[in-house]
């Protein structure tokens, strides 16, 4: 799954919010409920970037976008309640891909991936 986001939260309808705002980037998005289920999937098969509320163990070169509470060497923080713009925007900073948009919005289009 190369190219993927994957996203951390205990909370279950707060991995059905990030999902459902993750899933308009285009890209595939995987969701995971604990620290230890994201480190073994970011070592055995290393997302384009992570979005956790959650501290995480993982190399250094995976960036990480932060939910709530700020952590030392975060790629980003974002603060709850969590806005979907505020989101998108992070994961369009650090995957550097101008073109990710809000599905909402009337200019928005879906960009492809061959992975």
């Amino acid at each position: 799954m190369e190219g993927y986001i994957l996203a951390v939260d205990d909370d279950t309808s707060m991995r059905a919010l990030l999902r459902s705002h993750l899933e308009a980037t285009g890209r595939p998005v995987r969701v995971v409920a604990s620290a230890g289920a994201a480190e073994e999937l970011a070592l055995r098969a290393p997302p384009a970037l992570i979005v956790s509320d959650v501290r995480l163990r993982v190399p250094s070169h995976i960036p990480v976008i932060y939910i709530g509470a700020g952590h030392p060497g975060a790629a980003e923080h974002l603060a709850k309640p969590l806005c979907a713009e505020a989101l998108l925007a992070a994961v369009r900073r650090q995957l550097r891909e101008p073109d990710i948009m809000i599905a909402s919005s009337p200019r928005w289009k879906r960009p492809s991936y061959n992975t």
